[in-house]
């Protein structure tokens, strides 16, 4: 049995509760992606925003550089993701 689940469709809690399970006291669920429309849930908050100002970024430079077409050496940029604590996860105790 996990200890958690993750998903990007908040109907498996509603699965959880029709199989009588306890959220977080059986299984922690946890929505892939933090919005307004999931206060009830532990979530990932992907910070989409600065994805995709990071994007703009990257085809700014390749059009102040003259460069067209697929990059021979594609870039790659990561923007961190954030944990958003909430109800349906236990809390772990601090070490």
């Amino acid at each position: 049995q996990p200890d958690a689940i993750i998903a990007s469709d908040d109907c498996v809690l509603r699965w959880l509760r029709r199989l009588k399970k306890q959220v977080p006291r059986d299984v922690g669920f946890v929505h892939i992606e933090s919005t307004i429309a999931h206060p009830h849930c532990a979530s990932v908050r992907q910070n989409a925003y600065h994805s995709g100002a990071a994007a703009v970024d990257l085809v700014d430079e390749q059009l102040r550089h003259g460069e067209r077409g697929i990059p021979v050496l594609p870039k790659a940029v990561l923007i961190a993701s954030e944990w958003v604590d909430g109800p349906t996860v236990r809390q772990v105790a601090s070490r």
